[in-house]
């Protein structure tokens, strides 16, 4: 069994061929995907449903992933393993992880990188919600 394999992991990202292949890599890892398009979609969608990993871009036009941590912090202490993902270097690791993420990655990245980083996670912080 891997790692990951049955992880609740939320794809947020506004680029929908991007968070579709980032979904269906994890899906072939045996992973719970489910997938939003925005911060906002995937707060609505965390209201309702408990996720392991919530992987989110960072700049998006419906709700951006800083937002997005923000709720997820006000709303419960709790909250998922969170990953910022970005394409632009206006926010550093240090600063991600002021806010609250985990880790902070940046485009392009090869999948199998995003899969180690949230394997070393699970090793580092293995309390499940």
């Amino acid at each position: 069994m891997g790692k990951l394999e049955n992880k609740r992991i939320l794809i947020v990202d506004d680029e929908p061929e991007l968070k579709e292949l980032i979904a269906d890599y994890f899906r072939s890892l045996k992973c719970q995907v489910t997938e939003a398009g925005g911060g906002l979609e995937a707060f609505k969608i965390c209201e309702t449903r408990v996720f392991d990993f919530v992987v989110t871009d960072l700049k998006m036009a419906k709700g951006n992933g800083l937002e997005l941590l923000e709720k997820l912090h006000a709303k419960n202490a709790n909250l998922p393993k969170v990953i910022l993902v970005t394409g632009f270097a206006e926010l550093t690791e240090a600063q991600a992880r002021s806010k609250g993420a985990l880790a902070l990655i940046y485009k392009p990245f090869k999948f199998h990188q995003l899969q180690q980083l949230m394997e070393s996670i699970c090793e580092n912080y293995p309390v499940q919600i």
